[in-house]
């Protein structure tokens, strides 16, 4: 049996029950609680869980949910941004989009079962630190866009790519490594991050899309991989403090347009110091 959704003017701490008028409840359908003005739920394994299910419920501080449960549904936390705190199920393997966005949680424990995150799963959550599971090989685009609070994330070794606007305006963010196995670098990932530092670039990374390291602080000098194929316009828009740009291969496309106006930056082309021509 589904349940459907709670009268608005319930309040407090909710568990659901394991039955209904006789019948197992096996699933919650969407919205259920969005809006309601609970504090807490506890939700009953095994139960499959429409999107949306707390969506808006802007006095829900912690949840548990049961395990069993391998899909976190779209906008399952959105605007809950009182939460503080959420047990994940121990077999989760996917968080779906707008999971929690504009949700209050500061810290998030990811089961290492999870796989796929999918794009504004974080979008201005209020998140401080995280780390991202070992199965996950991409961060979708606006993943953690606009969480202002974002200090420090830890990405697994496996991840291939980092999607456009990952991490776009996270203005207080200051740390993310760059795993080894590193592809690709989408569109602004790093746009009006003014603070986070630049770790070196892995040795096989492939791709770095406009804007990609936009206001990243370069600590004077960024070393590009041979195995990157062209640097495009406005890669490091605002790094007024990039002195050094070191491209190892000459076969590497360069821009006009990839440095902020007004620079003073020189240029090395496998060892030789390049001219770009004036855009």
């Amino acid at each position: 049996r589904e349940a459907s959704a709670l009268p608005p003017a319930t309040t407090g701490a909710v568990t659901i029950p394991l039955a209904l008028e006789g019948h197992p409840v096996s699933a919650l359908a969407p919205y259920a609680f969005a809006g309601v003005a609970i504090t807490a739920a506890t939700l009953p394994a095994p139960l499959s869980c429409g999107e949306s299910l707390f969506e808006g419920c802007d006095k829900l501080r912690k949840v548990t949910l049961p395990d069993g449960m391998t899909v976190l549904p779209p906008g399952t936390f959105a605007g809950c941004d009182k939460l503080r705190a959420v047990r994940l199920p121990a077999d989760l393997r996917s968080i779906g989009k707008e999971a929690f966005a504009w949700a209050g949680l500061r810290a998030l424990e990811l089961p290492d079962s999870v796989r796929t995150i999918a794009s504004m799963a974080f979008h201005r959550a209020r998140l401080v630190e995280i780390r991202i599971p070992t199965r996950v090989t991409c961060l979708r685009p606006l993943t953690f866009a606009d969480c202002q609070h974002l200090r420090r994330v830890v990405l697994p070794p496996g991840l291939i790519a980092i999607g456009r606007h990952a991490f776009y305006r996270c203005h207080d963010l200051r740390e993310v490594n760059f795993p080894a196995a590193l592809r690709g670098i989408g569109y602004c990932a790093f746009l009006g991050c003014e603070h986070f530092r630049l770790p070196p670039l892995p040795p096989n990374l492939t791709i770095l899309e406009s804007a990609a390291l936009g206001h990243c602080i370069s600590g004077g000098q960024v070393d590009i991989p041979a195995s990157v194929r062209e640097l495009p316009d406005n890669l490091f828009d605002s790094c007024q403090d990039l002195r050094i740009l070191n491209v190892a291969s000459r076969a590497t496309k360069i821009s006009p347009y990839i440095l902020p106006s007004g620079a003073i930056t020189r240029i090395f082309v496998a060892g030789r110091e390049i001219h770009l021509p004036k855009p």
